[in-house]
């Protein structure tokens, strides 16, 4: 599947196969609808040109590998519903940059590797989970970067022996939660005003459709 650029996958889906969409080389946008709750095993896994896809609220489970090497996946946004993140999620995604681990997961990563290995751009991880006996101990291994646990968690966070280079710090998560809607939104697709899309818009003005669902119109210079 070489040759498929963007997918938008209706609402009557509730369920996406493992490895669907593995080794689509050419996919750089997918629009997941509210219906699905699972992002499945492998599903994205070497997808190397994949830049934005949106995780809808209704998400409970990241499996196993989900995003494998998606090597321009430069942001993520995790839903605040999410419970379950496998391991090896984001392994070689090297243009990632910062993410958040909402509070609501309740295990995290697996004992067959590091979730964040070969995310050499990876310099912040905004972890609100405020016990570190949720994540698995190899979780971290294989990246240098600071990872940001709540208030009072610090202790036992570097207590608990976790496996990594990285260091642990102390922060109030509140601002974080405010912030990160509005700095992961980003354009998926692109319409002219007749409302046909446009798989590579030039000059003029269009209708952008973004991650979160809303779409504005712009003018491309």
């Amino acid at each position: 599947c070489s040759g498929l650029t963007s997918v938008n996958i209706p609402n009557s889906v509730t369920s996406i196969g493992e490895y669907a969409f593995s080794g689509c080389s050419g996919l750089t946008s997918v629009n997941i609808p509210n219906s699905v709750t699972s992002i499945n095993y492998g599903i994205f896994i070497n997808c190397t040109n994949l830049e934005s896809v949106n995780i809808p609220e209704n998400v409970d489970t990241i499996d196993n590998m989900a995003f494998q090497n998606c090597k321009k996946l430069s942001q993520i946004e995790l839903p605040d519903g999410l419970i379950y993140i496998g391991y090896n999620v984001f392994v070689g995604c090297s243009k990632l940059t910062s993410i958040y681990i909402p509070n609501s997961v309740k295990a995290l990563g697996g004992y067959y590797g590091s979730d964040f290995g070969g995310c050499t751009r990876l310099k912040k991880i905004y972890c609100n989970i405020s016990d570190p006996n949720s994540i698995n101990q190899y979780t971290f291994r294989d990246i240098a970067t600071t990872i940001y646990v709540p208030i009072g968690t610090k202790e036992a966070y570097e207590d608990y022996g976790f496996v990594t280079y990285s260091t642990f710090e102390e922060m109030d998560m509140t601002g974080v939660e405010e912030m990160k809607n509005t700095q992961n939104t980003k354009p998926i697709e692109y319409y002219n005003l007749k409302g046909q899309r446009i798989n590579k818009p030039k000059r003029g003005i269009v209708i952008e459709k973004y991650n979160d669902s809303t779409s504005r119109k712009v003018m491309l210079k």
